[in-house]
């Protein structure tokens, strides 16, 4: 299996308040990962720096050449949830922010969705939990 990316020595902090030091690991193509912990202890921040939509304070983040990593924000409420605002609607709209084509948004969303396992696609976030 192949490492497409991989985290050397990240470090983050808000102020004197360190979120994270020293953490490395590497994700695997075709691997399935969870990110786990209680709330204010930088899973979103983590994600977000994967993503290159924040710098860490210090360390590296190396990914496979030609790879895209999209965040799709945590939040309470989804937009259109109350208007039948789908999770097919949500992933499409975090794919769209990778700048691809119409046509990589529909066979990554399709490949997503049956990676991930994700029977119901026409399913209204607002329902989910």
């Amino acid at each position: 299996m192949s490492i497409f990316l991989s985290c050397q020595n990240l470090a983050k902090s808000y102020g004197k308040r360190p979120l994270f030091e020293n953490l490395s690991f590497g994700l695997f193509a075709r691997e399935r990962t969870g990110l786990i912990g209680p709330n204010g202890m930088g899973k979103s921040t983590l994600l977000k720096i994967l993503a290159g939509l924040e710098t860490a304070d210090g360390g590296e983040v190396v990914r496979r050449r030609g790879l895209k990593v999209g965040y799709l924000a945590q939040q309470d409420r989804f937009e259109a949830a109350a208007g039948g605002w789908t999770v097919r609607d949500e992933l499409t709209k975090a794919l769209q922010g990778l700048g691809l084509e119409d046509y990589e948004v529909d066979m990554r969303l399709e490949a997503g969705l049956d990676e991930a396992g994700f029977r119901d696609p026409a399913a209204e976030v607002g329902t989910l939990s």
